[in-house]
């Protein structure tokens, strides 16, 4: 009994430690616990501590794991998530303000949020309020 126990909690320690899939890139389990938890989160002030312990590892680890796969940092994963987010918002012709679709995507200023916008999205903040 107490092999086949044994047997089969490191046949669980190996398939947690497998990589698992997000769209075409192999990701490592605690990346992915990362990605659902920013996802999840997104809306929340939420730091790379947060992140780092939901995912079950330390900060450092968090930063050199997440850029592998992803190819970004996991700050950036979650600003651009927070723009696509608001370009999202933009679409549906909601009538906020810049200035909180700013401070919902964690910008304290409307200018910066602006900017980032418009490298991420490619348009500026203006063009998409006409696109409604």
């Amino acid at each position: 009994m107490e092999i086949i126990s044994l047997t089969l909690l490191q046949e669980r320690l190996i398939s947690d430690a497998a990589p698992q899939y997000v769209g075409e890139a192999v990701t490592p389990t605690s990346v992915r616990r990362a990605l659902d938890f920013i996802e999840a989160n997104a809306l929340r002030d939420i730091g790379l501590a947060d992140v780092a312990s939901a995912a079950c590892v330390s900060v450092s680890n968090m930063v050199r794991l997440f850029n592998r796969p992803i190819g970004r940092s996991p700050g950036a994963f979650l600003r651009d998530l927070r723009l696509d987010q608001a370009r999202e918002t933009l679409k549906r012709g909601t009538p906020e303000s810049i200035r909180e679709l700013a401070l919902r995507a964690g910008f304290r200023s409307p200018a910066k949020f602006s900017q980032a916008y418009q490298r991420r999205c490619g348009e500026r903040l203006s063009e998409a309020r006409t696109l409604i």
